[in-house]
C-alpha cells in the first residue's frame, strides 16, 4: 500500500561517527526502510572545506535531502553533532521533515562539555587522532556500556582513525 509507506530516514552521524559504524543498523533493524547515512562536512573523508559553521551544515544538509528525495518529507535523525545539525535544518526548513529526533543534544554545554571539546581541540592541533578517538567515544557513551563492549574498543578507536584526520 503506497499510502502507508514510511518516509525515508535520514541519519546525522555524530562527531566520532562514520557511515561505516551505522552500517550495522542498517542490516539490523533498519533493513525495511530507505535510509540515507549523512555525514557532515569535516566529518570522516568528506571533501575538506573551510566553513563547517552550523548555518551551512544546515543548508548541506536540506540540499542533499532535497536531491536524494526530491519533493518527499523524511523523517530526520541526529545525534550530537548531527543532532545540532539536524535541529538547524528544521528551523531554515520545516517543510522537508515529518518527524525529528536528536539524541545527545542538549540546550547549553555543561562545564565538562566544555572541557571535552577544550581536549578534542588540543589532540586535533597536536595531531593525536587516536587520544581523541579514545576521549570522543569516552564522552559519548555511558561507562556501563563502554565496560559491556571492552573488546569492540580498540576496533572503534581504530575505526575512528581510519576515517578522520585532524586538519
Amino acid at each position: 500500500n503506497v499510502g502507508s509507506r514510511r518516509p525515508p530516514l535520514v541519519i546525522c552521524v555524530g562527531t566520532a561517527q562514520t557511515v561505516e559504524t551505522w552500517a550495522f543498523h542498517l542490516t539490523n533493524g533498519l533493513k525495511n526502510r530507505t535510509v540515507l547515512l549523512y555525514e557532515a562536512a569535516g566529518l570522516g573523508r568528506s571533501p575538506r572545506t573551510d566553513d563547517v559553521s552550523l548555518p551551512t551544515q544546515a543548508s548541506q544538509l536540506i540540499r542533499t535531502i532535497q536531491a536524494t528525495f526530491p519533493n518527499e518529507q523524511v523523517d530526520l535523525a541526529g545525534f550530537s553533532l548531527g543532532g545540532r545539525i539536524a535541529m538547524a535544518a528544521v528551523c531554515v526548513n520545516t517543510s522537508i521533515v515529518r518527524k525529528l529526533h536528536l539524541t545527545g543534544v542538549s540546550l547549553g554545554r555543561s562545564d565538562s562539555g566544555y572541557l571535552q571539546l577544550l581536549a578534542w581541540k588540543d589532540h586535533l592541533q597536536n595531531d593525536n587522532l587516536r587520544a581523541f578517538a579514545w576521549a570522543a567515544l569516552l564522552a559519548s557513551y555511558s561507562s556501563a556500556f563502554l565496560r559491556r563492549s571492552e573488546i569492540r574498543l580498540p576496533m572503534w578507536v581504530q575505526s575512528v582513525c581510519d576515517s578522520h584526520e585532524c586538519s
